[in-house]
């Protein structure tokens, strides 16, 4: 073999090696989809796991047999068991977390990223299916709940704050919370989606929160004021030209002193840059999704909206997420009707 044909093998052994950690991605998604890791959670031959399962034992075999390679699984006396249960993504437990980020990676992220060729070659964008995508997207974003919650309570109790509006509020997880902690604020929730409204609805059925099928961009000036106005994961959702809008609506509907409380990814972060630049990529190949906005670009936006940043915090370095607090700097607001559902404004 010729020294150029060795160096070209040699680079081909890296690359094999820098993709190795998608077979423990691929078998993480799986055990985590089919719940097979509690299955295997203790000893079990092949065979029976497949016959109570119902499922193909022969690409179960293949599921084990990377397992077995990447660490997730051992064997002994040809019985398969999960090495560390606790930290595999299993369903309905504390690690329901990281399989919820799996499943929105392989199943939307990874299929995104890889139809780029074809949509560069022909020049053109896909469609985000709000509807059939909307509900794990919720979830993703309801995972950042735990880490900026702290931040949340800390504005809610130094301000004495009444009241608070949630702008995409998805299933309501921030509401919920709220509502457990301060059971005196008065809360509500919009979002442009009816199937997220709707869930929102039933998983919080026992609380007192307004939950509402509103966009913000269309809804009347004549609205009540908030303490907080809330923006969580919402501008890639928002064309670029349309968020000095968007910031200016939001802060319309803040009480004198009032707070913009928002939490977002943003492109060129001092931490997080592969990420950040991967969500950039994802979302720039839908006609309906937009890029992220920079830390400039929403003090930018808070100084036209007659708002002062207060506070930006990272608290997800590695995808680059922020927490942002804005301050009304108006002084008097006029007292307006309240939103009911006769002030309404269809969805455009």
């Amino acid at each position: 073999m010729k020294l150029r044909e060795y160096k070209q093998m040699a680079h081909a052994r890296k690359w094999m090696k820098k993709n190795m950690p998608i077979l423990t991605t691929w078998h993480a998604y799986v055990g985590y989809e089919l719940d097979l890791f509690t299955t295997f959670k203790k000893p079990i031959s092949l065979q029976t796991a497949a016959d109570q399962r119902n499922l193909s034992q022969d690409l179960l075999a293949r599921w084990v047999d990377v397992g077995l390679a990447v660490g997730h699984l051992k064997e002994k006396q040809q019985l398969i068991q999960v090495k560390n249960y606790n930290k595999m993504p299993v369903k309905k437990t504390k690690t329901n977390m990281s399989g919820i980020l799996l499943k929105e990676m392989m199943e939307l992220h990874i299929p995104t990223l890889l139809s780029y060729p074809e949509l560069m070659r022909q020049k053109s964008k896909q469609e985000f299916n709000a509807d059939k995508h909307g509900e794990i997207v919720a979830e993703t974003s309801s995972l950042l709940e735990g880490l900026a919650l702290k931040k949340l309570y800390k504005v809610v109790k130094k301000r004495n704050s009444q009241s608070v509006l949630d702008i995409g509020c998805g299933h309501g997880g921030y509401l919920s919370k709220l509502a457990e902690k301060f059971p005196e604020l008065s809360l509500t929730g919009i979002d442009i989606n009816e199937t997220v409204i709707e869930e929102a609805k039933h998983r919080n059925a026992n609380q007192n929160i307004r939950f509402m099928n509103e966009n913000v961009m269309s809804m009347p000036q004549t609205e009540e004021r908030f303490d907080i106005v809330m923006m969580n994961n919402v501008f890639h959702y928002i064309a670029p030209s349309q968020r000095q809008k968007l910031f200016e609506k939001a802060a319309q509907l803040l009480s004198p002193n009032g707070q913009l409380f928002i939490v977002t990814p943003i492109k060129n972060p001092k931490h997080g840059k592969p990420f950040s630049s991967a969500f950039n990529s994802f979302f720039t190949a839908f006609e309906n999704l937009y890029p992220l906005p920079s830390a400039k670009e929403i003090h930018q936006f808070s100084k036209t909206a007659h708002t002062k940043p207060v506070n930006s915090t990272s608290i997800v370095r590695e995808g680059g997420w922020y927490v942002f607090i804005l301050e009304n700097k108006r002084k008097e607001v006029a007292m307006l009707k309240p939103i009911t559902t006769q002030t309404r404004v269809p969805v455009k």
